[in-house]
């Protein structure tokens, strides 16, 4: 089972922080970072300003 077939597993990394926030970004997978970097450094900046 993948995360985004379970919204409760998905959804855990984010409630563990304070500043946590999930975003569901469809057709990613593992190297997100790759694939869209602009989504990963706009959600950065959200974290970090």
């Amino acid at each position: 089972m993948t995360a985004s077939a379970d919204p409760i597993a998905a959804s855990m990394p984010a409630a563990m922080s304070s500043q946590g926030s999930q975003q569901i970004v469809p057709d990613s997978g593992h190297h997100i970072q790759i694939d869209w970097p602009d989504i990963v450094i706009a959600a950065i900046d959200r974290i970090a300003t």
